[in-house]
């Protein structure tokens, strides 16, 4: 099953995260396990920031959030040897579930 870079139906940074590791870990396609690989090089410091949120300080938010803007840039950024980037809906969809995940 490959995990489409355009769309999504996860609903936490988490689920992106597990929904990329599975790609990275059972895809018979070599480019899809790495292209899996180079998005979680970034997912994975996303998850753990706003994990870490919960016990940061008011006053130390802005810093998680400083991190969190650097790592999605990468993430927009990398393109993989396929040619094939983070997707643009994909994307937005997880500025959506992190904005969401920010109000709560």
């Amino acid at each position: 099953a490959v995990v489409s870079t355009q769309s999504t139906g996860t609903q936490s940074v988490d689920e992106e995260v597990e929904s990329w590791e599975r790609l990275s870990s059972r895809s018979s396609k070599l480019r899809d396990r790495e292209r899996a690989q180079a998005f979680l090089e970034f997912l994975k410091p996303i998850k753990n920031e706003m994990t870490s949120l919960e016990s940061t300080p008011l006053n130390k938010c802005h810093e998680v959030t400083e991190r969190v803007q650097d790592y999605l840039d990468d993430l927009w950024k990398t393109v993989v040897d396929s040619g094939s980037p983070y997707g643009e809906t994909r994307m937005r969809h997880l500025l959506t579930v992190l904005g969401n995940s920010w109000t709560r």
